[in-house]
């Protein structure tokens, strides 16, 4: 469907679709900002796994959230002539009267895309796009840059009649942050340092440390950040280790307790949560993680350690987010040279 610059009923709906991790669901925020400031979307409800989006209205771009599993969309990927949008009650209230629908399921020109297309017809005529969740092995570009990229190539026709003749130039424009926390979540981080008996004294200030990540070829040496937090502490820093249930669940008992003599442990927290604690944050250290895209986004002093994966393409955004990219034998293993190479970063962008 065409719209025409005059015509425009700047009460647009749209809808993202995205299965994905807490890191990839952040990486679409640069995408919804597009949605909201340049295409003056009224509204944008993001579909996903609800542990990795609850914090997503009242502080980013999205202003409403619903749970993926509950949305029987699997139904969608039935071939085409065993599907009838008729009886799909449940979907066609789920994709009724949005203007534009992004998936980052399934796959151009499938069976998915049709059933998509003829179920959300049944109400109105939306423009759709499905992206890719991975960006092609040859990308040389940011993944951010890459889902708004696919987006303006499949839609740059209903761009223009939007008159938004180049878009591509919005992929140039820096944001300090997509994450805006609220009053109430500076309350929550300051009630979880209290319940953890994390005081800070006089001007000390909080480095949050984040040593896990959803695959352990990301994650730099437990040791590594062990003397990091300790040399940290040394500089009059309050050093907290952030645990996610992934890290619970990997690192030994031995593992934690060295942690746990090296700064305060916090563990089982919700996104909700950790999204309080680092309101309260003067400095981030972490991998090539959700938590460290969800850090930087917010503004804060995020340095993200990388070894394998690739920089150019994951590292995270935000104005005052940088990386270091870590041989990797000194990596994967203790080194006490990229130890302190990490730690003369940090006190870098302290001061």
């Amino acid at each position: 469907m065409f719209y025409y610059y005059d015509d425009i009923i700047p009460q647009g709906r749209g809808l993202i679709l995205h299965p994905g991790a807490l890191g990839d669901c952040i990486l679409t925020l640069k995408l919804a900002d597009f949605l909201k400031s340049q295409l003056g979307l009224s509204s944008i409800h993001f579909c996903g796994q609800m542990q990795n989006i609850s914090f997503f209205p009242g502080r980013t771009s999205i202003d409403r959230i619903s749970d993926i599993a509950s949305a029987n969309i699997s139904r969608l990927f039935l071939p085409s002539k065993d599907f009838d949008p008729s009886v799909e009650s449940s979907l066609a209230e789920k994709f009724s009267f949005y203007d534009w629908i992004i998936s980052f399921m399934g796959e151009e020109g499938s069976d998915f895309e049709a059933n998509l297309a003829v179920t959300a017809c049944l109400s109105c005529t939306p423009e759709i796009s499905i992206i890719p969740a991975a960006a092609p092995g040859d990308y040389e570009g940011h993944i951010s840059h890459f889902y708004l990229e696919s987006f303006f190539n499949r839609k740059l026709v209903s761009l223009e009649a939007f008159g938004i003749d180049n878009p591509h130039k919005y992929l140039h424009q820096q944001h300090e942050s997509l994450i805006s926390p609220n009053l109430n979540d500076v309350h929550a981080g300051r009630e979880i340092l209290h319940a953890s008996r994390v005081e800070l004294k006089g001007s000390e200030r909080l480095a949050v440390i984040c040593p896990g990540s959803g695959g352990e070829f990301k994650c730099w040496h437990i040791e590594n950040f062990i003397q990091a937090a300790k040399m940290l502490a040394a500089e009059g820093l309050k050093p907290i280790f952030l645990l996610g249930y992934v890290e619970q669940e990997r690192l030994s008992s031995s593992d934690i307790n060295r942690l746990e003599h090296a700064g305060a442990v916090l563990s089982g927290l919700d996104i909700d949560q950790v999204v309080s604690l680092l309101t309260h944050t003067d400095i981030f250290l972490g991998n090539d993680s959700g938590v460290t895209h969800l850090a930087g986004l917010m503004g804060l002093p995020v340095l993200a350690v990388f070894g394998k994966t690739e920089p150019n393409r994951f590292s995270p955004l935000g104005g005052r987010a940088e990386i270091t990219v870590q041989p990797e034998k000194s990596f994967a293993e203790f080194s006490e040279e990229s130890v302190m190479d990490v730690c003369g970063r940090l006190k870098t962008m302290l001061d």
